[in-house]
């Protein structure tokens, strides 16, 4: 894997979630960091081995100059669904090693389909998600899938995934155009993509974790269905939940889908909803793997956070990490397919990220 002298370039690096990134790497690492954003920065205060540079995305020649300086880019601007390849072709185009913390499954294809040549023969790593959800909740399902039943054993797998915090008005966009894009409810069982029904799959469930009954939507996660073709195609039902936290949500939700060619609308309605969410709940996220056995016993495992900012950064921190060390693999994909996922939960481990198992 091919890295050099030059800098780790983080864009969008001033946002909340590029200054945790910028924080935790400028305390474990020695390599300089740039930080681009068009909110200035005096580069006085970050200190002798991060400064500053005012940059605009759309700008090509400052996007150009940018990427020019770095090894590793780090794209925490947003929303992905706008971005999509922009920085990551100019992070191609000067052999950069790339980390988005959102991008989704377009991305991904998109890359791969058109630029997978090029990442071997430059021995670039791309990944894409490098977040907490997409991300962790990726990793997470495959853990627990592989340490404790070897893929073997299963007969159901569900995962359950949902999120309240003060989410910006690019999350929120993110969101909406994700939830309006994948319209298709599916499961997927031995081997096979389902299509569902929304009403036979819709239920209100408990979560001990967060102490809140929340509605449960079928919406097949893209990183578990990926994991599902390659290692449980002989399991009766692999499916995966968004949590929608009340009837109110439950009505925006569907009102937005009216706005499907108008998604900035769409994502101020549900932008709207996330400032309600968080006065009432705070902040919450969950992971939950629900896991039935062939032999009938059923255990669920879970993986919280009273903070998904700081998750964030620290997953997307962690992953840099991993690129340093030559432990992420060569190619574009989701984090889950490009890191080892048993290392990758350790190490979150060793930083007070611990999972649970509920009996």
């Amino acid at each position: 894997m091919r890295l050099n002298d030059k800098c780790i370039g983080v864009i969008g690096g001033t946002g909340e979630i590029g200054y945790g990134i910028v924080r935790f790497l400028s305390k474990n690492i020695d390599t300089k960091i740039i930080i681009g954003s068009r909110r200035y920065k005096d580069d006085s205060i970050y200190g002798e081995t991060i400064a500053h540079v005012n940059l605009d995305i759309w700008k090509g020649d400052e996007l150009d100059q940018f990427c020019s300086r770095c090894s590793i880019i780090v794209n925490t601007t947003g929303p992905s669904f706008k971005v999509f390849d922009r920085v990551a072709i100019f992070a191609l185009k000067h052999s950069c090693h790339y980390i988005d913390v959102g991008g989704y499954d377009n991305l991904v294809s998109s890359l791969e389909e058109r630029y997978k040549n090029e990442f071997l023969a430059k021995e670039l790593s791309f990944v894409i998600g490098a977040g907490w959800m997409p991300g962790i909740s990726g990793i997470f399902p495959q853990y627990i899938a592989k340490k404790y039943y070897n893929n073997t054993g299963i007969r159901k797998f569900k995962l359950y995934f949902g999120a309240v915090d003060q989410w910006s008005f690019v999350s929120a966009y993110d969101i909406t155009v994700s939830s309006l894009r994948n319209n298709t409810p599916l499961v997927y069982s031995f081997g096979e993509q389902k299509k569902i029904s929304v009403l036979k799959y819709w239920h209100n469930r408990y979560f001990k974790q967060i102490n809140r009954k929340k509605i449960c939507i079928p919406l097949l996660d893209d990183q578990l269905y990926e994991f599902a073709e390659k290692s449980l195609v002989n399991t009766e039902e692999v499916s995966s939940y968004v949590l929608i936290n009340d009837n109110i949500s439950v009505f925006k939700f569907l009102f937005v889908k009216l706005f499907k060619n108008n998604y900035e609308k769409a994502a101020k309605i549900i932008h709207h909803d996330y400032k309600r969410l968080f006065a009432k709940e705070g902040r919450w996220g969950c992971l939950v793997c629900e896991i039935e056995c062939r032999n009938g016993e059923t255990k669920s495992y879970s993986l919280t956070s009273n903070n998904n900012i700081d998750i964030t950064s620290l997953s997307a921190a962690l992953t840099i990490k991993f690129l340093l060390e030559s432990k992420t693999k060569i190619g574009v994909g989701y984090m889950a397919n490009m890191i080892d996922c048993s290392e990758f939960i350790n190490e979150l481990s060793s930083y007070g990220i611990k999972y649970i198992c509920d009996e």
